[in-house]
């Protein structure tokens, strides 16, 4: 199953976990990997938490991103079972956060170059998009890979042409 399917403020996309098939044996489901249909609840959630100075995170979930959650698996429940899976056999896995970002959000942390303000330091990766987008980030993150290899493109183009560099 290669879809994803949306539905406005989330996303569904097939998932598989290994964490699955201990859940469904805890129900007392025999299952194989084969027989596993899956489905992952994707949120843009709301830009909240810190990293600490020990370096723990905190990223506690709003009000808004449980509903989100809880209307994104209660659409997967539809899913499923419109598929034929017995609601009997619909187990969930705990919720997990994946593609942070906003720590170092454009404008805040660095420029429009993805500058930041130590000269030459820059940051391209998920960190400079200022809220959660929703969705896999990869084409993002790509985009501004990119954009930061023209950007030193053309400094070190400019820095070898001038005649203070000579």
């Amino acid at each position: 199953m290669g879809t994803k399917a949306e539905f406005g403020p989330y996303f569904l996309s097939p998932h598989f976990s290994a964490q699955i098939l201990p859940l469904l044996e805890n129900k007392g489901f025999n299952a194989n990997p084969e027989d596993i249909l899956g489905i992952m609840v994707k949120i843009a959630d709301e830009a909240n938490g810190k990293i600490n100075s020990d370096r723990s995170v905190e990223k506690p979930l709003t009000e808004r991103d449980l509903g989100l959650l809880k209307e994104g698996y209660e659409k997967s429940v539809e899913v499923l079972v419109e598929a034929g899976v017995d609601p009997s056999s619909i187990v969930s896995t705990p919720i997990r956060g994946a593609h942070p970002g906003g720590t170092a959000a454009i404008g805040k942390v660095v420029d429009s170059n993805l500058e930041t303000k130590i000269k030459g330091l820059f940051i391209a990766d998920t960190s400079v998009i200022p809220q959660a987008p929703g969705r896999p980030p990869i084409l993002t993150v790509t985009a501004l890979a990119k954009r930061l290899a023209q950007i030193i493109e053309e400094r070190t183009e400019i820095e070898t042409k001038s005649p203070l560099t000579a």
